[in-house]
Protein backbone atom coordinates (compact mmCIF):
# COMPACT_ATOMS: atom_id res chain seq x y z
CA UNK A 1 0.00 0.00 0.00
CA UNK A 2 1.42 3.32 -0.86
CA UNK A 3 0.65 5.89 1.43
CA UNK A 4 0.07 9.01 -0.18
CA UNK A 5 -1.39 6.96 -3.25
CA UNK A 6 -4.67 8.25 -1.74
CA UNK A 7 -4.65 10.63 -4.55
CA UNK A 8 -5.65 10.19 -7.73
CA UNK A 9 -2.77 10.69 -10.69
CA UNK A 10 -2.22 14.19 -12.00
CA UNK A 11 -3.69 15.59 -9.01
CA UNK A 12 -1.53 17.63 -6.20
CA UNK A 13 -0.79 16.67 -2.83
CA UNK A 14 -0.95 20.45 -2.02
CA UNK A 15 -3.79 21.18 0.25
CA UNK A 16 -6.05 23.63 -0.96
CA UNK A 17 -7.79 27.04 0.35
CA UNK A 18 -10.49 25.04 1.63
CA UNK A 19 -8.39 22.63 4.25
CA UNK A 20 -7.51 26.14 6.30
CA UNK A 21 -11.66 27.47 6.71
CA UNK A 22 -12.00 26.13 9.97
CA UNK A 23 -9.89 26.61 13.11
CA UNK A 24 -9.11 23.25 15.60
CA UNK A 25 -7.37 24.38 18.62
CA UNK A 26 -5.75 21.82 21.17
CA UNK A 27 -6.91 21.67 24.89
CA UNK A 28 -6.82 24.72 26.98
CA UNK A 29 -3.33 24.37 29.25
CA UNK A 30 -3.81 27.73 30.61
CA UNK A 31 -7.41 29.14 30.91
CA UNK A 32 -7.27 32.83 31.26
CA UNK A 33 -5.10 32.13 27.13
CA UNK A 34 -7.88 29.30 25.41
CA UNK A 35 -10.56 29.75 27.36
CA UNK A 36 -14.14 30.71 26.48
CA UNK A 37 -13.29 34.17 26.24
CA UNK A 38 -9.85 34.32 24.58
CA UNK A 39 -8.50 35.15 21.39
CA UNK A 40 -7.78 31.78 19.97
CA UNK A 41 -11.82 30.66 20.85
CA UNK A 42 -13.31 33.44 19.72
CA UNK A 43 -10.76 33.06 16.14
CA UNK A 44 -12.18 29.33 16.11
CA UNK A 45 -15.93 30.47 16.52
CA UNK A 46 -15.61 33.19 13.90
CA UNK A 47 -13.80 30.39 11.67
CA UNK A 48 -16.67 28.17 11.97
CA UNK A 49 -19.55 30.36 11.36
CA UNK A 50 -17.73 31.28 7.58
CA UNK A 51 -17.93 27.47 7.31
CA UNK A 52 -19.55 26.49 3.74
CA UNK A 53 -19.94 30.11 2.57
CA UNK A 54 -20.64 30.81 -1.09
CA UNK A 55 -17.21 32.29 -0.99
CA UNK A 56 -13.84 31.39 -0.40
CA UNK A 57 -12.40 34.43 -0.42
CA UNK A 58 -15.35 35.72 2.00
CA UNK A 59 -14.86 32.36 4.37
CA UNK A 60 -11.31 33.17 5.28
CA UNK A 61 -10.73 36.90 5.53
CA UNK A 62 -9.18 38.49 8.62
CA UNK A 63 -11.72 39.45 10.78
CA UNK A 64 -12.00 43.23 11.62
CA UNK A 65 -9.51 44.32 14.28
CA UNK A 66 -7.93 40.71 14.77
CA UNK A 67 -4.10 40.19 14.80
CA UNK A 68 -2.73 38.54 11.17
CA UNK A 69 -0.56 36.51 13.49
CA UNK A 70 -3.00 35.06 15.44
CA UNK A 71 -4.91 34.32 12.57
CA UNK A 72 -2.48 32.63 10.94
CA UNK A 73 -1.40 30.84 13.37
CA UNK A 74 -4.82 29.22 14.17
CA UNK A 75 -5.00 28.01 10.49
CA UNK A 76 -2.03 26.37 11.14
CA UNK A 77 -2.56 24.68 14.41
CA UNK A 78 -5.90 23.42 12.44
CA UNK A 79 -3.57 22.25 9.48
CA UNK A 80 -1.87 20.63 11.54
CA UNK A 81 -4.61 18.92 13.58
CA UNK A 82 -6.50 17.20 10.10
CA UNK A 83 -2.89 16.18 8.74
CA UNK A 84 -2.33 14.27 12.53
CA UNK A 85 -6.31 13.00 12.01
CA UNK A 86 -5.57 12.04 8.35
CA UNK A 87 -2.26 10.07 9.40
CA UNK A 88 -4.21 8.55 12.58
CA UNK A 89 -6.90 6.80 10.44
CA UNK A 90 -4.67 5.18 8.32
CA UNK A 91 -1.91 4.35 10.37
CA UNK A 92 -2.88 1.15 11.22
CA UNK A 93 -3.02 0.34 7.59
CA UNK A 94 0.28 1.62 6.96
CA UNK A 95 3.09 -0.80 8.29
CA UNK A 96 6.71 -0.91 7.67
CA UNK A 97 5.73 -4.01 5.91
CA UNK A 98 2.94 -2.22 3.84
CA UNK A 99 4.46 0.52 3.37
CA UNK A 100 8.18 0.13 3.09
CA UNK A 101 8.99 3.39 1.67
CA UNK A 102 7.71 7.19 1.82
CA UNK A 103 6.32 7.93 -1.96
CA UNK A 104 3.73 9.30 -3.91
CA UNK A 105 3.29 6.57 -6.74
CA UNK A 106 6.20 5.22 -8.89
CA UNK A 107 7.72 8.76 -9.60
CA UNK A 108 8.24 10.33 -6.32
CA UNK A 109 10.02 8.63 -3.43
CA UNK A 110 10.75 10.97 -0.35
CA UNK A 111 13.83 10.75 1.35
CA UNK A 112 14.32 11.86 5.30
CA UNK A 113 17.78 13.59 6.39
CA UNK A 114 17.66 16.18 9.45
CA UNK A 115 21.35 16.94 9.47
CA UNK A 116 21.66 15.47 13.02
CA UNK A 117 20.48 11.62 13.14
CA UNK A 118 20.20 11.04 9.64
CA UNK A 119 22.79 13.39 7.90
CA UNK A 120 22.40 11.59 4.26
CA UNK A 121 18.89 11.54 2.87
CA UNK A 122 17.52 8.27 3.97
CA UNK A 123 14.89 6.36 2.70
CA UNK A 124 11.96 5.18 5.48
CA UNK A 125 8.94 3.67 5.86
CA UNK A 126 6.30 5.74 5.49
CA UNK A 127 4.92 5.78 9.08
CA UNK A 128 8.45 6.09 10.31
CA UNK A 129 9.08 9.22 8.02
CA UNK A 130 5.75 10.75 8.89
CA UNK A 131 6.48 10.51 13.12
CA UNK A 132 9.66 12.50 12.30
CA UNK A 133 7.89 14.75 10.81
CA UNK A 134 5.07 15.45 12.92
Amino acid sequence: MNFLGLWARGMTSRPGRRAMDSIAITAPTDASRSGAGSVQYQLRQYAESTLGKSSLHEAVLLPEGESLDEWVACHIVDFYNHINMLFMSISHHCTDDTCPKMCAGESYSYLWRDGVNYREPTNLPANQYVKLLM
